[in-house]
């Protein structure tokens, strides 16, 4: 069974995409590659995937070394 497709609440311009995360529009280039997403783009902006590795990592330190 395929996910559902997430909506934005707000119309997004050409060129931006809105973050799942933070719930912010971003351009498009603040988005990582991904493709196997239907726009070709992650629906979490790279700033907002980082903090969530680094805090993650923060969290696991035994695993993360």
């Amino acid at each position: 069974m395929a996910a559902k497709k997430k909506i934005p609440p707000v119309p997004v311009p050409a060129g931006h995409k809105y973050c799942f995360k933070c719930s912010t529009l971003k351009p498009i280039d603040a988005f990582a590659i991904a493709r196997a997403q239907s726009d070709g783009r992650r629906s979490v902006s790279r700033r907002c995937h980082v903090a969530r590795v680094t805090d993650w990592q923060r969290r696991h330190k035994q695993l993360a070394a």
